[in-house]
């Protein structure tokens, strides 16, 4: 996935991590890929992958930090989200076209 996403999209960004229960179960190791991100760093695509039980989870996502990303940053970051998984299908036989669109919110840093 890693060699996939860079031929695809260039550099990325990658972070492993043991997940504290919030997405995938607590203790999962998970594996981060950040391929697209905003021309303000703002908002980043991903896709977190980690083996649950004898199976693999995915998310993949788009979420911003900080103020409300703008309404005209979620047309590219859609399209680069189908780019991923039309070369994750042709390169990595991972099949990511069932998975449905759906708005969960966005995360917010709380500063004192």
């Amino acid at each position: 996935m890693d060699k996939t996403l860079r031929k695809a999209f260039g550099k990325i960004e990658r972070w492993d991590y043991v997940d504290d229960g919030s997405t995938f179960p607590k203790g999962t190791n998970v594996a981060q890929f950040a391929y697209y991100k905003t021309e303000d760093s703002a908002g980043r695509a991903t896709l977190d992958i980690g083996r649950v039980n004898d199976k693999t989870r995915v998310t993949h996502s788009f979420t911003g930090i900080g103020a409300e990303l703008p309404q005209q940053s979620f047309p590219p970051a859609i399209r680069a989200m189908e780019k991923a998984g039309r070369v994750l299908k042709a390169d990595c036989n991972l099949d990511l076209s069932g998975m449905e669109l759906k708005a969960v919110g966005q995360s917010v840093e709380a500063l004192n």
